[in-house]
Formats: C-alpha cells, sequence, structure tokens
C-alpha cells in the first residue's frame, strides 16, 4: 500500500460516522506544521535571489520623513490591483506562492521568475483565504462570500468548488486533502477533496472566528465571537468540550502545542486562556499593566515554543514571551505600532514580529533588543509566511505587492 493510499484510508474514516471504525491512526511526524526544504528543492530561486544585489540601507529618519523608505525586499510581486490579503508557499516547492487580494482574485506565482503562471478567477468578493494542500498537488482560494474553489497546481484546472455562506476563515488539514471552513453563522464545514463528502459541525449561535488543528490531525480547536472555544472531534462529529468564555470578549485567535497536550485562546480584551486536551482551563493570562481602557489590547498573535514558552502579540505594540508554568511574562518587547503578526524562528530563537507600519522586526531573546529591521512595505503587512528553513520570508500587503525578505 502506498502512503497516498494510507492517507485516503485516515481521511475516510474522518468522514465515517460509524462509532465501530477504528480511530484516525497517523504515524509519528505526519502533523508537521511545514515541510522544510533546503536549496536543492528550488535552485532557480536561490539562483534568482543571488543575483539580486540589495543594498543594506541603514535606518535614515529624514529620507523617510520625506517619502523616501528603504527597502530591504529581495524581490517584489505586482499582480493584484488593491490589498493583498492572504499568501502561501507550497510545502513541497519553494519557489511556487499563491496569493489572494480584494481584486476578487487569486495568483499562482512562480518566485525566480516573476512568472504568473494561472490567475485563479470566478470569485465573487475579496480572496481572503489561499494555501497548498500538504503534497502540493492542489491549491485552494477562498472569498469574504463563501466560494472555494480547488484547483490542480500543474494544470491551473478546477477540481471542486463550493459556496458556504459568509467566510471568516478556510485551511487544509496538516496532512489529509481536507479542508475547513468556518462561517459567520458559526458552522465548520469539513470537506473531503476532491470528492466534496462534507460534514458540517454545527452553530451554537456565534460567528466562528478561528481554529487550529490538533497535532494529531484528529481533532480542531475552535474559537467563536461569543467568547467560547470548542474542541471538535472530526470523525463523531461532536464537541469534545465547550468553554462558554465572555460574550463581549471574542476569541481572535488560537494555538495549539506541538505536542497536542495544551491549548490557547486570545481575546479582544488581551486575555489568553489556556486548556488541557480535556477541556480543563488550566489559567488565564493577564498582562496587568495594560491598566489603559483605551489602549488596543487586542491579542492579534500566539505561538508555542515548546511546553514552557508562548509568545503573544497585540494592537497595543506589545509582544510577550509567558512562562506558562509561572505565569508571568519571561520577556516584553514594545513596538511603536501594533504588532498583527508573529512567527518564533527556532534556528536563531529569534522573534518575528510584523508591525501595522509596515516594518518587520526581528527580536532577540537573548539581548532584548531589535536585531533587525526589515523594511520595504508602503502600509500594513496582512500576511506573512517563512520559508525554506526560515532563510526567508514571504510578505503580503496593504501598498498592492508581495515581498520577500531575507531573514
Amino acid at each position: 500500500m502506498s502512503p497516498r493510499d494510507s492517507d485516503n484510508e485516515s481521511v475516510e474514516e474522518m468522514f465515517s460516522y460509524n462509532d465501530d471504525d477504528e480511530d484516525l491512526e497517523y504515524d509519528e511526524g505526519d502533523m508537521e506544521n511545514a515541510i522544510i526544504l533546503d536549496e536543492n528543492d528550488a535552485p532557480e530561486l536561490h539562483d534568482a535571489m543571488d543575483d539580486l544585489d540589495v543594498e543594506e540601507d541603514p535606518e535614515n529618519a529624514e529620507e523617510i520623513e520625506n517619502g523616501f523608505i528603504p527597502d530591504d525586499s529581495k524581490m517584489i510581486f505586482q499582480k493584484h490591483d488593491g490589498s493583498i490579503f492572504c499568501i502561501a508557499v507550497s510545502p513541497q516547492n519553494n519557489d511556487l506562492m499563491v496569493s489572494g487580494g480584494e481584486d476578487d482574485k487569486g495568483v499562482l506565482l512562480k518566485m525566480s521568475t516573476d512568472e504568473e503562471l494561472f490567475e485563479l478567477k470566478n470569485h465573487k468578493d475579496s480572496v481572503v483565504c489561499c494555501g497548498f494542500n500538504s503534497d502540493g498537488k492542489y491549491v485552494m482560494t477562498a472569498d469574504m462570500s463563501g466560494t472555494i474553489i480547488v484547483r490542480n497546481v500543474e494544470d491551473g484546472k478546477m477540481v471542486w468548488d463550493f459556496d458556504c455562506g459568509d467566510l471568516e476563515w478556510c485551511k487544509w488539514h496538516s496532512k489529509a486533502n481536507v479542508i475547513f471552513g468556518g462561517t459567520a453563522d458559526g458552522d465548520i464545514y469539513m470537506w473531503k477533496i476532491p470528492s466534496g463528502d462534507c460534514k458540517i459541525f454545527q452553530t451554537h449561535g456565534s460567528k466562528s472566528t478561528c481554529s487550529i488543528l490538533s497535532a494529531s490531525g484528529k481533532e480542531l480547536f475552535a474559537g467563536y465571537e461569543d467568547g467560547s472555544v470548542k474542541m471538535w472531534d472530526l470523525k463523531a462529529g461532536t464537541a469534545v468540550f465547550q468553554d462558554g468564555g465572555d460574550q463581549e470578549d471574542p476569541v481572535i485567535c488560537v494555538t495549539g502545542q506541538s505536542n497536542g497536550k495544551v491549548f490557547a485562546c486570545g481575546t479582544n480584551s488581551g486575555l489568553i486562556r489556556l486548556y488541557n486536551e480535556t477541556g480543563k482551563s488550566l489559567t488565564i493570562l493577564n498582562d496587568i499593566s495594560n491598566s489603559n481602557e483605551d489602549e488596543e489590547k487586542s491579542i492579534e498573535g500566539l505561538v508555542f515554543q515548546d511546553e514552557h514558552y508562548l509568545a503573544s502579540c497585540s494592537l497595543n505594540g506589545k509582544v510577550c514571551i509567558w512562562d506558562t508554568q509561572t505565569q508571568r511574562i519571561r520577556h516584553e518587547f514594545k513596538d511603536t505600532s501594533g504588532v498583527s503578526h508573529i512567527v518564533w524562528l527556532n534556528k536563531s530563537n529569534n522573534i518575528l514580529a510584523v508591525g501595522l507600519d509596515g516594518v518587520l522586526k526581528l527580536w532577540s531573546l537573548s539581548s532584548g533588543s531589535i536585531e533587525k529591521e526589515l523594511q520595504g512595505h508602503r502600509g500594513h503587512v496582512l500576511d506573512v509566511q517563512v520559508f525554506d528553513n526560515e532563510k526567508f520570508v514571504l510578505t503580503a500587503g496593504d501598498d498592492e505587492t508581495c515581498r520577500v525578505f531575507e531573514l
């Protein structure tokens, strides 16, 4: 039996309602969030990077004041008319990316040559979610109106589409050919691709705002606008647990440990709630220094580094490293603008923070200072993905550009 045949059997079980079926089983390592490739996997991209001589432009306050912003990017892609909301790099080819934007389309692009392979049309609204399946065979684009389209990467032909109503988020399963989508009415859909077999995890009346797949791939941890969280059993179609939360404190983001033991959600008021895999509430992390009621405190991003440390970023510009054992802040970095995305770089043990000012900052955990600033965007950065073994970062911006920076 081939590995793909084995994956297909697992998918069949996930869509089965028979309680007598065996549980989903995945080999160790199946649930990696990213497939790390080296430069041999995309030589054209590395050759193109090497050919570019981008001057290291020091901070120049006078130039910025006069409207000249230093550009540290290695590559710039301008394929959209309007803001670009989402990006993804293929897990099997570091030279292949997809983007989606305000112009109601997606673009499949070869980065090394700036070649637009396919324009991904047939959308009715802004494309806000996109991504590749785990083997890079399919590419998904989804718009705000709820139109989701899956195409073959090789020829750009549509293999599946669906309209599910106003969409809040959409993503691939990390291993199986399965797509999840959360809607404004609170329903969460799970589709098998390309057959379209569907399960619906029904709403309790509140918008589904975010989700993350468990390490085992058998559960989905989801957050809702009314402040509640649920852990969904993908095979049974039932909630393993639910916490009611606070109706005036929507859940903005969620994350989970790589071992599947602890999950966290960040809320609009700046609180971080931690749960174990059975739903027991472990603790609530609260930055007591956030005393200014007029200040934006929304937790925009969360990421676990290991079993002990959790990084958070918020619209008040704070990036905090929490010790979950002592429930205290171990490190704190303050940006001059709000921070919308964070990535924990395991190789350097630095934090990549993306500010609303369009600047990417590398914070050193050892020194507590900024190790590097990467400028180039003329507006908010709306999405970010680190790729190629943490050598580069791809960004999408309000300024109608995607950019590649070297880390």
